[in-house]
């Protein structure tokens, strides 16, 4: 779910969405990320499900936060396009590069092409 998705007009045949995405379901990704992480990644010295966290978050804690981000930026596109009815050609671009953390709102802007 997102917390809202605003249609921007930039020209007859583009527009812009701008969706924002809420903190408590970006934290809720990350953790379930993280969880599937945890069960699968094997590390040196450690039995297949047994890392601790801290060390996953450690080696290859930016590379978990890459995959949740487009997660959440494809999830939350296709919910916008939805909402909006909008007939998109193309693909999506977007506007700024985000960046994800935990406990701050995800926002988007994304430039889209329609009929």
């Amino acid at each position: 779910m997102i917390a809202g998705s605003t249609l921007c007009s930039k020209w007859t045949c583009s527009r812009i969405l701008k969706i924002k995405v809420p903190a408590a379901r970006v934290d809720h990704e990350i953790e379930q990320t993280y969880k599937n992480v945890l069960r699968t990644v094997q590390f040196p010295g450690f039995r297949a499900g047994k890392v601790p966290r801290k060390l996953v978050e450690a080696r290859i804690g930016d590379r978990v936060l890459q995959e949740v981000l487009e997660r959440l930026v494809q999830s939350a596109y296709d919910e916008a396009v939805d909402s909006t009815k909008l007939k998109t050609i193309g693909s999506p671009r977007l506007k700024d590069p985000p960046t994800i953390a935990r406990g701050t709102d995800l926002s988007l802007a994304i430039d889209v092409d329609v009929r």
